[in-house]
């Protein structure tokens, strides 16, 4: 006698039946059951493409990608018959299109009990991390501030203007859009990237209206900006200081 079944499948327990009369001289049914082998074929690879493309894993590892500006990032994942779960800053998300949040987003990629880690950096607005003061200068909000971070500004060919805190435009400058500001931390860890400006409003030299003006000794002047004052001495010798009053 010859059954006909459909494939089998690994390490599963199965039970036949030959109803009675189905052969003859056999006027009972006879039942027997068996439980196929274990898989011993290595597991199908597993595949996480990101914005389409294949990236080499690491179980249990870190990835790291920079964002451009405006952008989202699609997350494909093919393993099959196990179980997949992706959760982005402890959100669970479905595979496909991941909405990012500006700075670093990050992405927990589960299958079964094995966790793969992506830190997605998204660059904030020029505007959210930099105030334009005193119609020259450009100053990292306060928000992104840190007692040991590193501030680098650059113009739109991407060379870089200054490290500190402010940049302020020199007669010579650079004008227009393109500015970007780039925050590392004490271990050159990029922690804040802004998108490039867009249509600043600056100027190269500004006018200060101080009260009271002139200034004698003893008495205060008023209203933020960057003052110049020349100090002439009584052998006539004569002296420019530069002030910035917040």
């Amino acid at each position: 006698m010859t059954i006909a079944h459909d494939g089998f499948d690994y390490d599963t327990e199965y039970t036949v039946t030959i109803p009675a009369g189905a052969i003859d001289s056999y006027a009972t049914s006879i039942t027997w059951s068996f439980t196929t082998k274990e898989d011993d074929a290595p597991p199908p690879p597993t595949i996480i493409a990101i914005n389409g493309t294949p990236e080499d894993f690491v179980a249990n590892g870190i990835i790291s990608y920079n964002i451009d500006c405006g952008d989202n990032m699609t997350i494909e994942v093919i393993a099959p018959g196990r179980t997949i779960s992706i959760a982005n800053n402890g959100v669970t998300v479905s595979p496909g299109l991941i909405t990012l949040t500006n700075g670093d987003n990050l992405i927990i990629i589960t299958i079964d009990e094995v966790t793969y880690t992506l830190i997605a950096n998204k660059p904030f607005a020029f505007d959210d991390m930099v105030i334009v003061r005193w119609e020259n200068t450009m100053t990292v909000n306060h928000e992104f501030t840190g007692d040991d971070y590193t501030y680098r500004w650059r113009q739109a060919d991407g060379s870089l203007l200054s490290t500190g805190i402010r940049y302020s435009v020199p007669n010579a400058g650079y004008l227009g859009s393109g500015y970007t500001l780039e925050i590392t931390n004490a271990s050159g860890d990029i922690v804040y990237r802004s998108c490039p400006s867009v249509d600043l409003s600056l100027k190269t030299t500004t006018t200060i209206k101080a009260y009271p003006n002139p200034v004698t000794t003893g008495q205060t002047f008023y209203n933020a900006g960057v003052y110049v004052f020349v100090l002439t001495g009584n052998n006539g010798l004569k002296k420019e200081l530069k002030m910035m009053v917040e």
